[in-house]
């Protein structure tokens, strides 16, 4: 339900944008490098996942952006380095979604045509947010022993160099690198960086 409310949001932000004109919507593959890899055991470490990013010119150069990245993530028994550890009938399944979020402003030097090479800097604000849902179960009986429940957010900023390529004068692709830094709690309760570097590679469309 919640994926299917997420898809419509996205579908409807579009319609919206391609009615209107100095708007552009790009879609990116994020890879990201957790600067604190005891942020969580499910997020630390190195990612990737999907964002849109949707532009708005307002004066001269310079530019109104916004972007959200989905990263889900489901672990069961067979990627646990522990699982003797534990009770052996039971079967635990850790289910996650992290959202990233950001808006700010940019700057742009050049125009998207066929051909052509463009460049962008942008800053702003980001944040994140986790909700994480833990089931055990007896293996045997399939019954439910506990389900725990978390969510945890964090905020902070975001900085992006880019720089574009006009295949037609709408369509262009797009590269970028940059860095977020968010404050937000681990799982031990201590203030963490939960963003890091970014590197990201996407295709964009002009209105």
């Amino acid at each position: 339900m919640k994926k299917a409310s997420i898809l419509v949001a996205l579908i409807l932000v579009t319609t919206v944008v391609a009615s209107a004109k100095d708007f552009t919507v790009t879609l990116y593959s994020d890879y990201l490098t957790v600067a604190d890899s005891s942020y969580t055991d499910t997020y630390g470490g190195k990612k990737v996942f999907p964002e849109v990013k949707f532009t708005y010119r307002y004066k001269g150069n310079f530019y109104l952006w916004g972007s959200f990245g989905y990263l889900p993530a489901n672990l069961k028994w067979d990627k646990w380095s522990n699982k003797g550890e534990v009770e052996a009938d039971l079967k635990m399944k850790d289910a996650s979604q992290k959202i990233f979020f950001s808006t700010g402003l940019g700057y742009w030097i050049g125009y998207i045509d066929r051909g052509q090479v463009a460049i962008r800097g942008e800053m702003g604000l980001c944040g994140t947010y986790n909700y994480t849902k833990i089931t055990q179960k007896t293996i045997s009986t399939q019954n439910v022993i506990v389900t725990e429940r978390d969510k945890q957010w964090g905020i902070g900023v975001r900085g992006t160099f880019g720089v574009n390529y006009g295949l037609t004068k709408k369509l262009f692709t797009e590269a970028n690198v940059g860095y977020m830094y968010v404050w937000a709690k681990n799982d031990e309760g201590d203030w963490v960086n939960a963003g890091g570097f970014r590197l990201a590679m996407g295709m964009g469309l002009k209105f």
